[in-house]
């Protein structure tokens, strides 16, 4: 049988696991809110390079091909 002392130790333990799981998932849940956010941004700078990519290797063509006219 456990003492007064025990008892009172095992609640406080456990209140404190209780605190810890909540900031955890609090924590869980903010990280996916971010971690979404910057999925959104990745795309969004690989669209742009993309675009630049594709500007730039039009433009080097044309020029390119003005040279070798000439």
């Amino acid at each position: 049988m456990k003492s007064e002392r025990e008892t009172k130790r095992d609640k406080e333990i456990l209140t404190h696991i209780k605190y810890i799981k909540e900031t955890v998932d609090i924590n869980k849940s903010h990280l996916e809110k971010i971690n979404g956010r910057l999925r959104n941004a990745e795309n969004n700078i690989t669209g742009i390079k993309a675009i630049g990519s594709t500007v730039a290797l039009i433009l080097s063509l044309v020029v390119g091909f003005f040279k070798y006219s000439k």
